[in-house]
């Protein structure tokens, strides 16, 4: 199964880099506590990260020239996914609120799922979305939109599970704090090892079915 393949994957790439990604993952938490620096260090994380999962050594250099490479491009992609979230949760709330909403209940019993499910599938897109930003050729936010988009619907139950998982780590930093400095490199070599793999995988089927479309025209 591609998720339990990409599951271990993951590890091995973050216990050869665990160290260091630990401390750039500190620095990076700690500049979201000034909130707009936030996603400028997470971007130097990304590029490091990407380094990681292709078997190359990090250093602090590297960490430094992604922020400076992709710090502008991951806050532009960090505020069209919260704003994707803020819609989503606003139309829930409209129509789940009768003092404020126009529409009988009868509509918010037809809508709230279908918001329900957008939200699902933008969380996926969301997923993919950053490590399809530092993987692309021409980093391009509405590529990693739509290649987010294609990955999501691609392996849906992959990408659930990847985001239960994602969640359950979440969860577990409240309950015990020290996880918190481990979670930020974890998840983002995931999501790298994720892309990487499942982007291959679609490959790899493509040119599959094309080779065997020339054989049956050959026939």
């Amino acid at each position: 199964m591609k998720f339990i393949q990409i599951l271990a994957e993951t590890g091995k790439c973050y216990y050869e880099e665990v160290a260091k990604l630990i401390l750039m993952g500190t620095v990076s938490l700690l500049c979201c506590l000034l909130i707009l620096p936030g996603p400028f260090a997470f971007g130097g994380l990304w590029a490091v990260g990407q380094r990681t999962v292709r078997g190359v050594g990090i250093k602090w250099e590297h960490y430094w020239q992604g922020v400076k490479e992709y710090g502008w491009r991951n806050f532009i992609l960090t505020v069209v996914l919260l704003l994707g979230y803020i819609i989503g949760f606003t139309n829930l709330w409209f129509y789940n609120t009768p003092t404020i909403s126009p529409f009988p209940a009868e509509v918010a019993v037809w809508v709230t799922p279908i918001w329900i499910v957008l939200l699902v599938v933008w969380t996926g897109v969301s997923f993919y979305a950053n490590a399809l930003l530092v993987e692309l050729t021409e980093p391009k936010l509405w590529l990693a939109l739509r290649g987010g988009l294609f990955l999501t619907l691609l392996n849906p139950l992959s990408t659930f599970l990847f985001i239960v998982l994602s969640l359950i780590l979440l969860a577990l930093c409240i309950f015990l704090p020290f996880l918190i400095i481990l979670t930020p490199g974890l998840l983002l070599i995931l999501r790298l090892t994720a892309v990487r793999t499942l982007v291959q995988a679609a490959i790899t089927k493509q040119e599959t079915q094309t080779d065997k479309a020339k054989n049956t025209e050959d026939i």
